[in-house]
Protein backbone atom coordinates (compact mmCIF):
# COMPACT_ATOMS: atom_id res chain seq x y z
CA UNK A 1 0.00 0.00 0.00
CA UNK A 2 1.48 3.45 -0.60
CA UNK A 3 1.48 6.00 1.87
CA UNK A 4 0.08 9.27 1.49
CA UNK A 5 2.88 11.27 2.69
CA UNK A 6 2.99 15.70 2.84
CA UNK A 7 4.76 17.32 0.31
CA UNK A 8 6.12 20.83 0.37
CA UNK A 9 6.82 21.26 -3.46
CA UNK A 10 6.13 19.86 -6.79
CA UNK A 11 9.38 18.13 -6.52
CA UNK A 12 8.44 17.01 -3.43
CA UNK A 13 5.30 15.53 -4.82
CA UNK A 14 7.01 13.15 -7.16
CA UNK A 15 10.23 12.54 -4.89
CA UNK A 16 7.49 10.77 -2.12
CA UNK A 17 5.14 9.00 -3.88
CA UNK A 18 7.82 7.34 -6.38
CA UNK A 19 9.85 6.73 -2.93
CA UNK A 20 6.58 4.59 -1.88
CA UNK A 21 5.93 3.01 -5.54
CA UNK A 22 10.03 1.72 -5.18
CA UNK A 23 9.26 0.34 -1.68
CA UNK A 24 5.94 -1.42 -2.47
CA UNK A 25 7.41 -3.07 -6.10
CA UNK A 26 9.21 -5.03 -3.20
CA UNK A 27 5.41 -6.78 -2.26
CA UNK A 28 4.10 -6.15 -5.34
CA UNK A 29 2.62 -9.50 -7.62
CA UNK A 30 3.19 -10.59 -10.65
CA UNK A 31 -0.46 -8.68 -11.83
CA UNK A 32 1.01 -5.49 -10.14
CA UNK A 33 4.02 -4.97 -11.13
CA UNK A 34 3.71 -3.08 -14.51
CA UNK A 35 1.08 -0.86 -13.27
CA UNK A 36 3.91 0.26 -10.28
CA UNK A 37 6.38 0.30 -12.88
CA UNK A 38 3.82 2.43 -15.27
CA UNK A 39 3.51 5.52 -12.29
CA UNK A 40 6.72 4.98 -11.69
CA UNK A 41 8.16 6.31 -14.63
CA UNK A 42 5.10 8.86 -15.19
CA UNK A 43 6.56 10.32 -11.56
CA UNK A 44 10.11 10.27 -13.80
CA UNK A 45 8.86 11.85 -15.99
CA UNK A 46 7.13 14.56 -14.16
CA UNK A 47 10.24 15.04 -12.06
CA UNK A 48 12.76 15.52 -15.12
CA UNK A 49 10.40 18.24 -16.22
CA UNK A 50 10.33 20.21 -13.08
CA UNK A 51 13.95 19.49 -12.39
CA UNK A 52 14.99 20.90 -15.74
CA UNK A 53 12.65 23.74 -16.11
CA UNK A 54 15.21 25.22 -12.87
CA UNK A 55 17.72 25.32 -14.77
CA UNK A 56 16.57 25.83 -18.46
CA UNK A 57 15.23 28.80 -20.10
CA UNK A 58 16.06 32.99 -19.80
CA UNK A 59 14.80 32.19 -15.62
CA UNK A 60 16.17 28.67 -14.87
CA UNK A 61 18.89 28.86 -12.95
CA UNK A 62 22.05 28.64 -15.27
CA UNK A 63 20.67 31.82 -17.29
CA UNK A 64 19.64 34.28 -14.06
CA UNK A 65 22.25 32.80 -11.35
CA UNK A 66 25.61 31.87 -13.69
CA UNK A 67 25.81 33.61 -16.60
CA UNK A 68 23.15 36.60 -15.96
CA UNK A 69 25.18 37.92 -13.08
CA UNK A 70 27.55 40.76 -12.76
CA UNK A 71 31.07 39.54 -12.79
CA UNK A 72 34.12 41.58 -12.97
CA UNK A 73 36.42 41.17 -15.96
CA UNK A 74 33.43 40.87 -18.07
CA UNK A 75 32.11 43.56 -21.24
CA UNK A 76 29.55 43.67 -23.37
CA UNK A 77 29.62 44.95 -26.98
CA UNK A 78 27.81 45.45 -30.49
CA UNK A 79 29.29 42.84 -32.89
CA UNK A 80 30.31 43.52 -36.27
CA UNK A 81 31.96 41.10 -39.52
CA UNK A 82 35.48 41.08 -40.21
CA UNK A 83 36.12 38.26 -42.99
CA UNK A 84 39.69 38.31 -42.43
CA UNK A 85 39.60 37.01 -38.92
CA UNK A 86 40.10 33.38 -38.65
CA UNK A 87 37.57 30.91 -37.49
CA UNK A 88 38.80 31.72 -33.74
CA UNK A 89 40.14 34.82 -33.54
CA UNK A 90 38.31 38.13 -32.87
CA UNK A 91 39.19 42.17 -32.58
CA UNK A 92 38.32 43.54 -29.36
CA UNK A 93 37.65 47.02 -27.89
CA UNK A 94 40.52 49.77 -26.91
CA UNK A 95 38.46 50.34 -23.66
CA UNK A 96 37.27 47.06 -22.74
CA UNK A 97 41.01 45.48 -23.02
CA UNK A 98 41.93 48.63 -20.61
CA UNK A 99 39.89 48.14 -18.06
CA UNK A 100 39.49 43.92 -18.27
CA UNK A 101 43.49 43.91 -18.69
CA UNK A 102 43.94 46.76 -16.35
CA UNK A 103 45.64 44.18 -13.43
CA UNK A 104 48.17 42.86 -16.77
CA UNK A 105 48.89 46.38 -17.82
CA UNK A 106 49.88 48.13 -14.34
CA UNK A 107 52.06 44.94 -13.58
CA UNK A 108 53.93 46.09 -17.30
CA UNK A 109 53.84 49.63 -16.08
CA UNK A 110 55.21 48.95 -13.20
CA UNK A 111 58.13 46.57 -14.94
CA UNK A 112 58.98 49.24 -17.36
CA UNK A 113 59.10 52.88 -14.80
CA UNK A 114 59.86 50.67 -11.45
CA UNK A 115 56.61 52.66 -10.07
CA UNK A 116 54.11 52.05 -7.08
CA UNK A 117 51.00 50.09 -7.88
CA UNK A 118 49.19 53.54 -7.61
CA UNK A 119 51.31 55.46 -9.48
CA UNK A 120 50.80 52.99 -12.38
CA UNK A 121 47.37 52.69 -11.77
CA UNK A 122 46.47 56.28 -11.67
CA UNK A 123 49.26 56.56 -15.40
CA UNK A 124 46.96 54.31 -16.48
CA UNK A 125 43.08 55.67 -15.75
CA UNK A 126 44.78 58.93 -17.19
CA UNK A 127 45.32 56.99 -20.57
CA UNK A 128 41.64 55.53 -21.17
CA UNK A 129 41.82 57.32 -24.73
CA UNK A 130 44.00 55.86 -27.36
CA UNK A 131 48.16 55.77 -26.17
CA UNK A 132 50.91 54.75 -28.34
CA UNK A 133 52.86 53.56 -24.95
CA UNK A 134 49.62 51.58 -23.76
CA UNK A 135 48.80 50.24 -26.84
CA UNK A 136 52.72 48.90 -26.96
CA UNK A 137 51.92 47.43 -23.45
CA UNK A 138 48.60 45.69 -25.25
CA UNK A 139 50.36 44.37 -28.21
CA UNK A 140 53.25 42.87 -25.79
CA UNK A 141 50.37 41.18 -23.89
CA UNK A 142 48.97 40.05 -27.01
CA UNK A 143 51.94 38.66 -28.47
CA UNK A 144 53.63 37.17 -25.25
CA UNK A 145 50.06 35.52 -23.57
CA UNK A 146 48.11 35.12 -26.38
CA UNK A 147 45.04 35.64 -24.75
CA UNK A 148 41.62 33.97 -24.64
CA UNK A 149 38.39 35.39 -24.14
CA UNK A 150 34.97 33.03 -23.63
CA UNK A 151 32.20 34.92 -25.93
CA UNK A 152 28.45 34.36 -24.85
CA UNK A 153 25.84 34.95 -26.82
CA UNK A 154 22.55 36.34 -24.81
CA UNK A 155 20.23 34.65 -24.03
CA UNK A 156 22.26 31.55 -24.00
CA UNK A 157 20.32 28.98 -25.87
CA UNK A 158 22.69 26.16 -26.86
CA UNK A 159 26.20 25.16 -26.28
CA UNK A 160 27.05 27.04 -29.33
CA UNK A 161 26.11 30.46 -27.67
CA UNK A 162 29.75 30.24 -25.42
CA UNK A 163 32.48 30.50 -27.52
CA UNK A 164 36.58 30.25 -26.42
CA UNK A 165 37.99 32.76 -29.04
CA UNK A 166 41.66 34.29 -29.61
CA UNK A 167 42.51 37.95 -29.69
CA UNK A 168 43.86 39.01 -32.71
CA UNK A 169 44.51 42.79 -31.67
CA UNK A 170 42.66 45.41 -30.02
CA UNK A 171 40.98 48.40 -31.97
CA UNK A 172 43.12 51.68 -31.85
CA UNK A 173 40.48 53.49 -32.36
CA UNK A 174 39.11 53.89 -28.60
CA UNK A 175 35.59 55.48 -30.12
CA UNK A 176 35.09 52.34 -31.63
CA UNK A 177 33.46 49.70 -28.89
CA UNK A 178 32.18 47.29 -31.64
CA UNK A 179 33.46 43.56 -31.20
CA UNK A 180 34.46 41.91 -34.43
CA UNK A 181 34.04 38.45 -34.73
CA UNK A 182 34.43 36.15 -38.36
CA UNK A 183 31.14 35.32 -40.40
CA UNK A 184 31.42 31.31 -39.80
CA UNK A 185 30.45 31.47 -36.20
CA UNK A 186 27.47 33.16 -36.76
CA UNK A 187 25.43 29.91 -36.78
CA UNK A 188 26.81 28.91 -33.65
CA UNK A 189 24.97 31.72 -32.26
CA UNK A 190 21.83 30.82 -33.55
CA UNK A 191 21.76 33.49 -35.75
CA UNK A 192 21.28 32.08 -39.07
CA UNK A 193 17.74 34.01 -40.30
CA UNK A 194 19.82 36.21 -42.69
CA UNK A 195 22.04 36.22 -45.65
CA UNK A 196 25.93 37.51 -45.19
CA UNK A 197 26.49 40.24 -47.80
CA UNK A 198 29.96 41.39 -48.04
CA UNK A 199 29.48 44.97 -48.31
CA UNK A 200 27.63 44.57 -44.43
CA UNK A 201 30.86 43.51 -43.11
CA UNK A 202 32.20 46.14 -40.66
CA UNK A 203 28.84 47.43 -40.04
CA UNK A 204 27.28 46.77 -36.53
CA UNK A 205 25.65 43.41 -36.89
CA UNK A 206 21.78 44.71 -36.09
CA UNK A 207 22.09 46.27 -39.06
CA UNK A 208 22.98 43.17 -40.73
CA UNK A 209 19.83 40.90 -39.13
CA UNK A 210 16.50 42.71 -38.47
CA UNK A 211 15.09 39.29 -38.76
CA UNK A 212 17.08 38.08 -35.83
CA UNK A 213 17.67 39.96 -32.77
CA UNK A 214 18.49 43.83 -33.17
CA UNK A 215 21.32 44.85 -31.17
CA UNK A 216 22.62 41.63 -30.55
CA UNK A 217 25.25 41.59 -28.16
CA UNK A 218 27.90 38.90 -26.57
CA UNK A 219 29.81 39.24 -23.41
CA UNK A 220 33.28 38.79 -23.45
CA UNK A 221 35.11 37.66 -20.19
CA UNK A 222 38.50 38.31 -20.70
CA UNK A 223 40.77 35.88 -18.52
CA UNK A 224 43.83 37.12 -16.92
CA UNK A 225 47.11 35.36 -15.89
CA UNK A 226 47.43 36.98 -12.60
CA UNK A 227 49.03 39.72 -11.16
Amino acid sequence: MVLAIPCEDNCDKQVYPLTNISLALNNASAIEIPLYLYQAQMRVNELFQLTFGIIDGKSGWVRSAVLGGCYNYTARSVIVLDPSLQLDQIDVPYKSFIVLYSGQLIKEIRRDKGWTITKAHNFLRSKFMFDPYIYSLIERIIERDKPVIVCNRNPTITFGSILAMRIRRVKTDSDDVTMSIPSAILPSLNESAFSINPSNCGKPYHALSYQANLGIELVAELTTQGW
